[in-house]
């Protein structure tokens, strides 16, 4: 058994047994790890506040590989991100984050996505009402591409074709975009230059704001979301994900997209 220290977001919590509570940890060295935290309910009941979800700071547990469920020595929480509770759009976009990473990342060394992570979640914080959809739908989108997903936007993903202005349609399936020759009986949504320069936009994370400044103007959310929502099912869990789900019903309506 390894003493095991490393940097750490807390993905999710619940309770266990009288006093003690199961977390799901989301760590720089070893990717995602559950801990079981003997007496942290009792302990936070005297003053000592318990994680919180979204915290991160430095984790330590005693570690023995192939375990499913280690043991929580101290968690020393150094950003406890309570402003992620202000924003519903925002709180939604973090727990699709952490369901994202939860779902899919392997149990290994992982510093660059919990890098990313940790970005993403304090710019969600930081985040006002009217930034936190693009803000949302744009750190979905760049861990999709650091996870190895990222979809084929400049390219015709049956002939191989560049797409220049052509209006084609995005294969869900395929992973990217179709071009108009070769975009008939396809299901998916039909994306112009546009829309296709916004997706760009989104994964580099740069949407929003004016052309002239080097970012673009940001619409259409929720087919955006719709669309990220498809694209994460069927090319990385398998699945429709519960908080994209969640994420929908609090989304922006059409009108407030502008």
């Amino acid at each position: 058994m390894e003493l095991l220290k490393s940097r750490a977001v807390l993905l999710r919590g619940y309770d266990y047994g009288e006093g003690s509570r199961i977390l799901k940890f989301f760590t720089r060295r070893r990717g995602p790890l559950s801990v079981v935290a003997h007496g942290v309910r009792s302990r936070a009941g005297k003053g000592r506040d318990s994680a919180t979800t979204f915290a991160s700071g430095e984790l330590v547990l005693y570690f023995k590989e192939g375990r499913d469920l280690h043991t929580m020595r101290e968690f020393t929480a150094s950003n406890s991100r309570e402003g992620l509770g202000a924003d519903l759009v925002g709180f939604a976009g973090a727990t699709a984050i952490a369901e994202l990473i939860a779902a899919f990342t392997q149990t290994e060394e992982s510093a660059p996505i919990f890098d990313l992570a940790d970005e993403l979640l304090d710019g969600l914080e930081l985040a006002g009402p009217a930034e936190s959809p693009e803000l949302a739908l744009s750190g979905l989108w760049r861990l999709v591409a650091a996870l190895g997903f990222a979809p084929r936007l400049d390219e015709c993903t049956a002939c191989g074709s560049e797409l220049g202005v052509d209006v084609g349609r995005f294969d869900v399936d395929s992973g990217g975009m179709r071009c108009g020759a070769c975009s008939d009986g396809v299901p998916g949504p039909r994306v112009g230059p546009g829309a296709r320069l916004q997706l760009q936009s989104l994964l580099g994370g740069a949407a929003g704001g004016s052309e002239g400044g080097g970012r673009i103007a940001f619409s259409h959310s929720r087919a955006h979301l719709s669309l990220l929502t498809a694209f994460v099912a069927r090319h990385l869990v398998g699945r429709r994900l519960d908080s994209l789900t969640f994420l929908a019903q609090v989304f922006p309506t059409r009108g407030a997209d502008g």
